[in-house]
């Protein structure tokens, strides 16, 4: 399976198929169940497997199959589960030019009917009479693009209500049916009194539970049960990282505010990452003043500044993540580093060593599920594509006719596995080859592969 271009948007719909958006191509998705990539290119063709034309915004999905979104407000349905075909599309909100913004998004409520939400915005479509009704929004001032109102989020939970999370008008409540509307009042858990500001919601999300939880600007993490409850927030912070270790506690990193629950020394109140090993040590990072590792109660603090190999490359930490033995990965704007947390020891990959081909890495991604591994097939092809014709160093010295570093790197694999007697079959070859190739008595070439064949 490959693509040719890298999608811009990636969705995964509850069937776990994996849709991507492919700019001035069309849209892909990966059934699977089946295992199979289905293409639905910009012919927009009368075969029913084409998408028209133009900037696709957001995907999401209905009982149909995934929704399609334009900047022009255009909405297509795509299925792969019955068979490979566009199902419906409407394009009235584009041809009345009532709308073009690249924040659009949908929603299908619990009766199916699709939402169209975003800056200004606010419409709801009737699949069964096929009629939109683009006025619904009015009522809280969403008027247009040029309004200084958005809707950033929408769910709908068991009981018939549909809840809708703006930047001006806090937390409204709608009935399914009617499309009442009403503020919900939001309670502060600390002082068991009535919250009078307007809380800015950004997402909303109605988890297994039918609980509502709502991320918001400024005002940290909430839930809705009877009452909005806000995990012990301020109006300065906002929640940039979370985590979880493994007595199941939940870690919130802020901008501003250090990590709540913890009163200790760290690097910085800054937070932009947060990762938990296996090891009991809870890993924070900033933007700007290095990492923090938090074990038993102790911090230790890791800084570029200290000096030296066993420490960080770089202190604007970008991300984190761990594997599946517990190493801490680390994604800075110096390079990408990796800590053993066994040896205590730190291992660099940079473009100054010739391992990466930029330093500045902002996102990191582990493969440990079939879920993970889906995403990671519709991207890999791409990135191994487009860097193909990359040469490592060690190649580009052996073309030079200059000694590599193949003791230094493979060869310590080798004496280390000769000292605490475990056998480095691949190591050896690889350096024997290499050898042979510096000494002249072996050229470079793909029939050195056969070696590893037994």
């Amino acid at each position: 399976m490959g693509i040719e271009s890298i999608p811009k948007i990636v969705y995964i719909d509850k069937h776990k198929n994996v849709w991507g958006s492919i700019p001035n191509k069309g849209v892909v998705c990966y059934n699977m169940q089946q295992q199979l990539l289905y293409e639905f290119p910009n012919t927009d063709d009368s075969k029913g497997v084409g998408i028209p034309q133009g900037t696709v915004c957001s995907i999401s999905e209905c009982r149909d199959g995934a929704l399609i979104v334009y900047d022009d407000g255009r909405v297509v349905c795509c299925d792969v589960m019955h068979q490979q075909h566009t199902v419906w599309r409407t394009y009235e909100i584009a041809e009345r030019k009532l709308r073009r913004s690249n924040t659009l998004k949908a929603f299908a409520d619990q009766m199916d009917n699709i939402w169209l939400y975003g800056q200004g915005t606010l419409f709801v479509y009737d699949k069964n009479t096929k009629v939109w009704n683009t006025g619904v929004g009015d009522r809280i001032g969403l008027t247009g693009i040029g309004v200084d109102n958005s809707v950033n989020g929408m769910g709908g939970d068991r009981n018939g209500n549909i809840w809708v999370g703006t930047d001006r008008a806090g937390l409204i409540r709608m009935n399914v049916n009617t499309h009442e509307m009403e503020a919900a009042e939001t309670k502060n858990m600390n002082t068991g009194q009535l919250n009078t500001d307007i809380i800015r919601v950004q997402s909303i999300y109605i988890d297994d539970t039918d609980l509502l939880w709502v991320g918001t600007e400024k005002s940290g993490v909430a839930y809705y049960g009877k009452n909005i409850y806000r995990f012990f927030s301020t109006q300065e912070k906002d929640v940039t990282a979370i985590t979880q270790d493994n007595s199941g506690r939940v870690w919130y990193g802020t901008s501003n505010h250090g990590v709540v629950g913890y009163d200790g020394p760290i690097a910085s109140y800054k937070v932009s990452a947060m990762q938990y090993t296996q090891d009991g040590s809870l890993w924070v990072g900033s933007k700007q003043n290095g990492l923090t590792r938090i074990k038993e109660g102790r911090a230790t603090i890791y800084s570029a500044s200290d000096g030296g190999q066993s420490t960080l490359i770089d202190d604007h930490i970008n991300a984190l993540c761990t594997d599946r033995v517990g190493n801490l990965w680390i994604a800075t704007n110096g390079g990408m580093q990796v800590f053993n947390p066994k040896m205590n020891t730190f291992s660099s990959y940079t473009r100054e060593n010739g391992t990466l081909t930029t330093n500045n890495i902002t996102a990191l991604f582990y493969w440990s599920n079939p879920l993970k591994k889906a995403v990671a097939k519709l991207i890999l092809p791409v990135a191994m594509k487009k860097h193909a014709a990359i040469e490592p160093s060690m190649l580009q010295d052996l073309k030079k006719g200059k000694p590599c570093e193949i003791n230094a790197i493979n060869g310590v694999v080798c004496e280390w596995g000769k000292k605490v007697s475990v056998p480095t079959p691949v190591n050896d070859r690889i350096v024997r080859i290499i050898t042979e190739i510096q000494d002249g008595t072996r050229k470079t070439g793909r029939e050195n592969l056969k070696d590893f064949i037994a």
